[in-house]
């Protein structure tokens, strides 16, 4: 029997979670203060966001997703104010934007942006920072049909048109297929734990897929994305 001085066991069943590709970033609009932080498990998240802030619950629907979600969540926040004194003297507050919040923490280690409670205007400003870098992905839900179009061509945005406001379909498509090995896996046909599917007739979801966006469906009796 020849010798042996390390053993070696490799898990096929179960691979580890991808490290900094399948990590999602979540942006919180908070007052005050702006920072970045790690999470491994909802309950740290709940130490510093409460359970009814919308952080948390994209952070929920993250976990959710059981095996296929990533080992950890960042949470950013945006939206504190910065003192600043300018040559006369007098003190102006200047706001910790979006745009601020994005450059900030882009170097980090996460690959998928979601917007905990932005405006249109801050989720259209979040998918121009990211067409200009042309790395990392933006995953937006839309619940406004009317805006689906206007993100159109961006090519690092994933649009999830879904109308109700008390589900995060964006957040569980990420913890349900973003920390799978690139390549192995589509984002299309996913289902996602805790996402109604919608009655949409075909020819408006055939609209919505040339916009460029994805909705949550029923086909053939299996709730799933449309598209990916």
């Amino acid at each position: 029997m020849p010798l042996s001085d390390v053993t070696v066991k490799i898990d096929l069943v179960k691979p580890s979670s991808l490290k900094g590709l399948g990590t999602p970033l979540i942006l919180a609009k908070v007052d005050g203060h702006n920072t970045y932080k790690e999470y491994g498990s909802l309950e740290a998240i709940k130490a510093d966001y409460a359970e009814t802030t919308a952080a948390y619950k994209k952070a929920a629907a993250i976990f959710a997703q059981g095996d296929n979600a990533p080992s950890k969540v960042a949470i950013g926040t945006y939206g504190g104010g910065t003192t600043e004194t300018p040559e006369e003297g007098a003190t102006t507050q200047a706001t910790f934007s979006i745009r601020n919040a994005f450059d900030e923490y882009f170097d980090k280690d996460w690959h998928f942006l979601i917007l905990a409670d932005a405006t249109a205007d801050e989720r259209m400003e979040a998918a121009k920072a990211m067409e200009e870098k042309s790395y990392k992905f933006v995953v937006l839900q839309v619940t406004d049909r009317e805006e689906v179009a206007s993100y159109k061509g961006k090519d690092r945005t994933i649009v999830f048109y879904h109308p109700l406001n008390d589900e995060h379909p964006d957040a569980g498509l990420v913890g349900s297929v973003a920390s799978h090995t690139v390549g192995s896996v589509t984002w299309k046909f996913k289902n996602i734990v805790g996402i109604t599917p919608q009655d949409i007739k075909a020819d408006e979801l055939k609209k919505l897929h040339t916009e460029g966006a994805i909705a949550y469906v029923t086909k053939a009796g299996h709730n799933e994305t449309s598209e990916g």
